[in-house]
């Protein structure tokens, strides 16, 4: 978790010298370093997430992959329409140029896939990439998203939003925790976690 909570800094301290060695130091912003936090943050829990379903189908029965495919997907919206906004709102990017990004960024799903099919892959594995996504996903949270509210959120109104809408998303994560099932190697799901 640390080490994915440090990365958007170290990006950031890249940035930074690398613009002062070869170029315009207003290349380097507050925004690039949410805009690659974000990327770099949902490139890896995308791979996390194809990871896990490339596991199930091929640990557990079919029809537990599809829905394991089928919750992916829908937390994945939320997600990357929070990415969208945070792109094109915060950062300023172009409609355009934030899909893109967001897109290649969630082509990661693939790797994951293919870590599972090709590779050798133990749980504890697995469970460093999670926490490494989700060390950046809190690093972007605690130090540019919050402070951002704080700073704009000026009526109750508003804060009252922010905090709703933070409820709904944390709401739809355990929700999908709550049925959070292991399977057995070879396609027996005789436990529940």
């Amino acid at each position: 978790i640390l080490a994915g909570f440090i990365l958007p800094f170290v990006l950031s301290l890249i940035m930074s010298v690398s613009t002062s060695l070869f170029g315009s130091k207003d290349l380097v912003s507050d925004n690039s370093r949410v805009i690659s936090g974000i990327l770099v943050g949902d490139f890896f829990h995308n791979v996390t997430d194809g990871t896990f379903i490339a596991a199930a189908f091929m640990s557990c029965n079919i029809s537990f992959g599809w829905a394991v495919a089928a919750s992916s997907i829908i937390h994945e919206l939320a997600q990357e329409i929070a990415d969208y906004l945070i792109l094109t709102g915060v950062c300023g990017l172009s409609p355009l140029k934030a899909l893109a990004l967001n897109f290649l960024s969630g082509t990661s799903v693939i790797f994951g896939c293919m870590l599972i099919v090709w590779g050798e892959i133990d749980n504890n594995s697995l469970g460093y990439v999670m926490a490494f996504g989700g060390g950046t996903y809190i690093a972007i949270g605690a130090t540019e998203c919050m402070p951002r509210i704080f700073r704009y959120a000026t009526t109750t109104k508003v804060k009252f939003w922010c905090l709703i809408l933070f409820v709904i998303g944390a709401t739809a994560v355990g929700l999908i925790l709550l049925d959070h099932k292991h399977c057995e190697a070879g396609g027996d799901d005789s436990h529940e976690g």
